[in-house]
Order: structure tokens, then sequence, then C-alpha cells
């Protein structure tokens, strides 16, 4: 991960932070902010698929140690001639407080539970669909140090693969 910008002003926000993350499977851009309160704001753009892509910040409560829960997005598309509601939200929380060896410190940092649900609503039938993953941001750094979606069910019996992505090595400049 690389921190190219600080300081910017962003999707009326200031004091922006843009990081590029690299993996195996390319690169991602992402946009945070620090919040006056202390919680961590994420810019998020969400799929174009179901129509224009809309883009939204929210917030992970790792200065507020709530509960905050965002639309990301709720619309009426047309799927094979029916309308239906497509709705994502997310709702993020704190866990707690704990300690992660990076780098051969150890660094405090806090646990946030962030729940993804879908609602796919056609007439009288629905269908929900959630996923939950945990977030672990370091206070000292100011940065997301950790983030794991563990291996669950859907609602078909079928196992969703997990994952985990943690940060092993910085330098501060």
């Amino acid at each position: 991960q690389t921190i190219l910008t600080t300081g910017m002003n962003f999707m009326g926000k200031t004091n922006v932070t843009k990081v590029v993350s690299n993996n195996r499977s390319g690169s991602d851009t992402i946009y945070i902010n620090i919040e006056k309160n202390n919680d961590l704001s994420i810019f998020q753009v969400i799929d174009a698929e179901l129509g224009d892509p809309k883009t939204v910040w929210f917030s992970l409560p790792t200065g507020t140690k709530s509960v905050i829960s965002t639309v990301l997005l709720d619309t009426i598309v047309k799927f094979f001639d029916e309308e239906t509601q497509v709705k994502l939200s997310i709702k993020t929380s704190y866990i707690n407080e704990e300690q992660l060896l990076i780098n051969g410190q150890s660094l405090k940092v806090y646990k946030i539970s962030h729940l993804t649900t879908q609602l796919f609503k056609t007439g009288a039938e629905s269908m929900t669909f959630s996923s939950e993953s945990f977030i672990y941001f370091a206070p000292s750094l100011g940065f997301i140090v950790k983030a794991e979606t563990p291996v669950s069910q859907n609602e078909f019996g079928e196992y969703l693969e997990g994952f985990m992505s943690t940060l092993i090595d910085y330098t501060i400049k």
C-alpha cells in the first residue's frame, strides 16, 4: 500500500488521503478521511452494472465507537421487464480494541464489524444477502492494517470463500 497524496480536497471533504493498494489481482485506489470525531470515512464507488455509477462516503466508528448504518444504493432497475428494487446498505460497528504485531511492533487497533446487506425485491417477493467482514484500524498510523472476511455459508447452503489482507511492514517517511 502506498499513500500517494495527503491533505487533498476530494468529493466534498478536506484533508483526504489517496492510497493505492497492490495485490495479486491488480491495484485499487481508495480515498480515506479522518473526520473531526475521529471516525474514518472511506469513499466508495458502487458498480455501474445497475445503471449510472454511484459514489458515497461511509464511515467506520473508529472515534465514536458506535453503530453507523449507511444506505449506499436504493434504486429500481428492470430485470426481464419487471421492476426490481435493489438496496445495498452497510452497518459498521465498533467491536473492541486489540493488539496486532506489525513489522515486529505491537500496535493498538480497533476492530470494526462491516455488515453488507443486499436486498432484491420484485413485487411481493424479496431476497436478502448479507456478509460480514472485519476491519482493523491502527490509530497510531491513521490507517487500516487488516481486513478479513470469514468463510461463510449463503442462503442456499453453499460455502463462500473467505479473505484476509494484513499489513506486514511499513515505513513512515
